[in-house]
């Protein structure tokens, strides 16, 4: 079988590894938290006030509540398939995003093998993609838009489009996930304008108008939240507890400095098997090659710049660490292509390997579940 061959039969794995089994478990997890909140809304016609059980929600922002209803209108049900099915195509949304978005900056094979490594790191393809009711894998979308934006009109040096648009996408992060989606923002703004020694551009007018592009569509949210009876203050307040809540700032120091020292670990573990190849991270001149090429230095620097947060968080759990997950692809795909010595085929074996073991738990484990 030729190579092109072998991709696309790797890809038809990893299609019947994501969609079969849709509606082997029941709603997992945060999964039945999404999908009632989804229902009541549709059931109400109240699409604006968060609602569980008739009492209000404040924890997360509705959006992904809206795509939700939107496939339960669509499809005409409330089965588990149909609630996992939103956060499966956004994941290979993201996939595909990234496969188009690389090749622009870097090589086919480094696009091809990041987009795989993504989709088949085994935290993400046995954990997250099976509970993909979560609303992770569309944060997950979202946040690496956001920050290919910055990226990409900043190559251009297009910068009121860098900054009307990544905000948008961070607009559509916090009505999401809230407050994370400002973090990822800002952090990713400031550690890339100073890796670059650009600090000064982040203090002109453009920033601030595209600040505007943020503000308007949670604002409008927030706005229509309190015309309808909401309390918008204490809803933000408690988006603010929220985040706050499982950050170092509510954690004793021995869980802080617990989790400082198993935190490495965590991450190698939920990238596995990709995260052997950061062994060649340690061949001589790997950073001055890296450094070198734009793109990989923007995702060194997003790593960099954002995952600390979560480094002093005892309670950061590895889906938090989603975001992240394109970034170490390709890096880890670009160290597969330049230093491993092996043929490119190696590893999309070895993503279809993975899928065979996806599909094998879809029909044998998850039915004893």
């Amino acid at each position: 079988m030729n190579t092109r061959n072998w991709i696309w039969f790797t890809i038809l794995l990893l299609a019947v590894a994501l969609f079969s089994g849709m509606s082997a478990l029941e709603l997992r997890a945060e999964e039945p938290r999404r999908a009632v909140i989804a229902m009541e809304m549709l059931l109400s016609g109240d699409y604006i006030l968060p609602k569980i059980y008739g009492w209000d929600y404040y924890n997360k922002p509705p959006l992904f509540n809206w795509i939700l209803i939107f496939f339960f209108k669509i499809t005409g049900s409330f089965s588990e398939w149909v609630v996992r099915l939103p956060g499966l195509l956004f994941l290979i949304g993201t996939a595909v995003f990234n496969y188009l978005f690389v090749k622009k900056y870097l090589s086919r094979e480094v696009a091809l093998l990041s987009s795989l490594f993504l989709l088949t790191a085994v935290d993400l393809l046995f954990y997250g993609a099976v509970k993909s009711g979560e609303i992770d894998l569309f944060l997950v979308f979202l946040v690496y838009v956001q920050a290919a934006s910055i990226f990409h009109f900043y190559q251009r040096k297009r910068w009121f489009w860098l900054f009307a648009l990544s905000w948008v996408f961070t607009g559509l992060a916090f009505l999401t996930k809230g407050l994370p989606a400002v973090g990822f923002q800002g952090l990713t703004l400031g550690g890339w304008f100073l890796g670059k020694g650009e600090l000064r551009r982040l203090f002109d007018w453009r920033p601030f108008a595209g600040f505007l592009f943020f503000v308007l569509p949670v604002g409008g949210f927030f706005l229509a939240y309190a015309e309808h009876g909401g309390d918008a203050a204490f809803y933000l307040q408690n988006l603010l507890k929220d985040a706050t809540r499982k950050s170092a700032v509510e954690s004793g120091w021995l869980d802080i400095l617990a989790h400082l020292a198993g935190f490495p670990f965590q991450v190698l573990m939920i990238l596995l098997p990709w995260s052997l190849l950061l062994f060649f991270g340690f061949k001589k001149g790997v950073f001055e090659r890296l450094k070198a090429r734009p793109l990989l230095f923007f995702s060194l620097v997003f790593i960099c710049a954002n995952i600390w947060i979560y480094w002093i968080s005892p309670d950061a759990r590895n889906r938090y660490l989603y975001p992240f997950f394109p970034f170490f692809a390709l890096l880890f795909a670009w160290l597969a292509v330049e230093f491993s010595g092996r043929r490119i085929a190696v590893f999309i074996g070895i993503a279809a390997l993975l899928a065979v073991l996806r599909i094998g738990y879809n029909f044998i484990l998850m039915p004893l579940q």
